[in-house]
């Protein structure tokens, strides 16, 4: 089921390849989310253009914390996509 999350920003990442016995390549980058975005480190993110596709939660989640305050600003989630 896919469930929209709205007020989100992409920073893409360069791209990587992997060389055993295979050619792979390895693109991603950070999804900004607000705090509180039901995401999981098992989901898959569909990015629109003009970074198209579906990602991999690469790792955990990311909560923002001001030490200070303790407001919450959001959530950093890094995203992974393989090819090849």
């Amino acid at each position: 089921m896919e469930a929209p999350i709205k007020g989100c920003a992409f920073a893409p990442r360069a791209s990587s390849e992997l060389n055993d016995y295979r050619q792979a390549t390895i693109s991603g980058g950070t999804l900004y989310a607000p705090y509180g975005s039901d995401v999981q480190p098992t989901d898959r993110i569909r990015v629109p253009a003009p970074w198209a596709g579906v990602y991999g939660v690469e790792g955990d989640i990311g909560v923002w914390v001001n030490p200070h305050t303790g407001d919450t600003p959001g959530v950093e989630i890094n995203l992974e996509k393989r090819a090849g």
